[in-house]
């Protein structure tokens, strides 16, 4: 395909498939967002443009990466930290992605046994069952899916969020003043740092994903364009939640799922159907992190493929089940910060270096 067509359905499931893999089960019930930006009052919207902007360029440019390295072997982080640091990063992250789904895990069981009243190693055997069927499929398939259930969780999640909006209007701009009535717990207290911050926990979590998903685009600017409209789209949905989370402060600054107890105050079925959208946002989450692990040990569709993903889907069913969900989740996630910010670091710093020396290249041929 020319480089100068763009094939706008491609762009479409790239952004889809970006919006579902972010789009995980913290996100699904408000407290991400209730911590980093609603946390701050109205300011909290500057943070989320912060995170637009550094989320868009860091997710657009791995995408583009990954679609420039696709034919090359190797390791595409040695690309930003040489050989050694590329593949000691690589590795890290497979350990670190693997934690994440036996969180995920454990977060499904948690799910079945709070609203269905299931014991715990149901919910946490389906989801693996789910996970470990998606793996066995291509890369290609993993996007597709992806892509169709985004729209699912954006457009429910949004509804919830709106209608929470206008039916409580008359808090619209006495918030500030509600907020200071009640604690809410900050992510960090510095509303610039927040949008930071959430940006590469993004980005951690995403850059694997992204780098393998660039290889599905047919040109460099369908993957550029996926991931800037992912991003856009991504921030507007998380704009609207943390609104919405700003305006019901009063209610919901002590809930655990927030967005959850807003559904379930409409009526007791949205609360039902919220379950199923936290499990989506598990899968869609999960089964890409579990993807990309299993990927590092050897190619998709392969014999050693297979057998790696049953033992570990094995294990990490095993973490999930025994390992408490809250403690996985404080000991886990404090990390994913540290690993994202020096990624950012060191591909800010690697563009810049590009486009000095190309142009110094421009003047020398002058």
């Amino acid at each position: 395909m020319s480089e100068k067509t763009i094939n706008w359905k491609r762009v479409f499931i790239l952004a889809g498939a970006l919006c579902a893999y972010l789009i995980g089960s913290a996100t699904a019930t408000g407290q991400e967002s209730m911590q980093f930006f609603t946390a701050h009052g109205y300011i909290g919207i500057a943070s989320i443009i912060v995170t637009l902007l550094i989320f868009g360029w860091a997710a657009s440019s791995l995408i583009v990466i990954g679609n420039e390295t696709k034919n090359l072997e190797g390791n595409v982080y040695q690309y930003f930290l040489g050989k050694f640091f590329g593949k000691v990063f690589e590795w890290f992250v497979t350990l670190f992605l693997f934690a994440l789904t036996v969180t995920l895990i454990s977060g499904s069981g948690t799910i079945f046994a709070d609203f269905y009243g299931v014991n715990k190693l149901v919910g946490a055997g389906v989801m693996v069952v789910l996970i470990y069927i998606t793996v066995l499929l291509s890369l290609q398939k993993l996007v597709d899916i992806l892509s169709f259930i985004a729209p699912i969780l954006i457009i429910f999640t949004s509804i919830i969020s709106i209608i929470s909006i206008f039916n409580n209007l008359d808090n619209l701009f006495v918030a500030e003043q509600l907020m200071n009535e009640v604690k809410v717990v900050k992510a960090v207290d510095s509303w610039l740092l927040s949008g930071i911050l959430y940006a590469a926990l993004g980005i951690t979590v995403a850059a694997p994903f992204l780098i393998k998903m660039g290889s599905t685009a047919q040109s460099r600017r369908e993957a550029l364009l996926g991931g800037l409209l992912g991003a856009l789209i991504y921030s507007i949905t998380i704009s609207i939640i943390s609104f919405a989370l700003l305006i019901n402060i009063k209610d919901i600054f002590d809930k655990e799922t927030p967005l959850v107890y807003l559904a379930e105050g409409f009526h007791p079925i949205f609360g039902l159907v919220f379950s199923f959208i936290l499990l989506a946002g598990i899968y869609t989450t999960g089964a890409p992190m579990f993807w990309y692990v299993c990927n590092s040990f050897g190619a998709e569709r392969t014999t050693k493929y297979r057998v790696i993903s049953l033992v570990l889907i094995f294990i990490a069913f095993l973490g999930g089940l025994f390992l408490p969900f809250g403690k996985l989740v404080g000991t886990i996630f404090p990390l994913t910060g540290v690993l994202g910010l020096i990624l950012l670091i060191v591909m800010a710093y690697k563009q810049i270096r590009l486009k000095v020396k190309t142009k110094q290249l421009e003047k020398k041929a002058m």
